[in-house]
């Protein structure tokens, strides 16, 4: 176990930056000041969008800040911490992770200490959303197999046509779960259509929730799974006249928790990830 040292997160405004006017009132953007073992970080915060107009250095201090941006300031904190516990293990043992920074190659990790430059990695790297990841091997698995299928039958989809491709394959397309249907691609196939089509609505939901959608810590430790698993669930006492409704079993539920498990946990994940960032 790696000797704990303190981790300290606050929100502050950042001041120092050239303020947004609105109705007379100077706005500033919402900050993050994360201390670690003598290094200190200063990162945007991810729950700036639409509430830091509302919020004053006072109501910081004071936390006079209505509930629901209360909780995803206080999830944030956590967010971080645990990110930064990510840091603290993997130096213990002596496996920090050099590499990190490929996938963030537009950001300026640019202090003449290395080990703060890889920390500010670890940060990012593990607060990313799995989202990208997970959505492009949902979809590159169901086109490959529709289109092995249809190549021979030009009358469904002109597959020279890059737009008509995109009309296509798409989350929530009806027709192309029709497709899936129409050529047995087996139950597989269907999961993973369904999955993505609820994967791709549940972005907006948890990020308006938390202030983050997916982060890859989350379904790491356990977190992201049942959050996803409460979701599906609502979806089906909530939405009681979609098509695909009667999909959402236990059984099924529990074997799209997995799909996305064997995504994130596989070896190549790290590439596929510096791929979706570099397409």
């Amino acid at each position: 176990m790696a000797k704990q040292s303190k981790i300290t997160v606050k929100h502050y405004l950042n001041t120092r930056l050239k303020p947004e006017i609105e109705d007379k009132i100077k706005i500033y953007p919402l900050y993050l000041s994360i201390t670690y073992d003598r290094m200190n970080v200063r990162k945007p915060s991810h729950v700036n969008n639409g509430i830091y107009s509302t919020i004053s250095e006072n109501d910081l201090l004071k936390n006079k800040i209505d509930k629901k941006t209360l909780f995803k300031l206080n999830y944030e904190i956590d967010l971080i911490k645990r990110c930064i516990e990510m840091f603290q293990n993997d130096e213990y043992l002596h496996k920090l992770r050099k590499d990190f920074h490929l996938l963030y190659s537009l950001k300026k990790y640019n202090s003449k200490t290395e080990r703060l430059n890889i920390l500010n990695t670890y940060i990012d790297f593990y607060k990313h959303s799995i989202y990208s990841v997970v959505s492009d091997f949902l979809h590159d698995e169901i086109k490959r197999e529709i289109l092995k299928k249809i190549e021979s039958e030009l009358k469904e989809i002109d597959i020279l046509d890059e737009f008509k491709m995109q009309m296509l394959f798409y989350p929530n397309n009806p027709k192309l779960y029709k497709l899936i249907q129409k050529y047995n691609l087996g139950v597989d196939y269907e999961i993973y259509f369904i999955l993505w089509s609820r994967f791709h609505s549940y972005l907006a939901e948890q990020g308006n929730i938390y202030g983050y959608d997916m982060p890859y810590i989350d379904w790491k430790q356990g977190k992201g799974q049942s959050l996803f698993k409460d979701y599906l669930k609502k979806y089906t006492r909530e939405n009681t006249d979609c098509w695909n409704l009667d999909f959402f079993t236990d059984e099924n539920i529990n074997k799209m928790i997995g799909i996305i498990e064997k995504i994130i946990n596989s070896d190549n994940y790290f590439n596929k990830l510096l791929q979706s960032y570099n397409n």
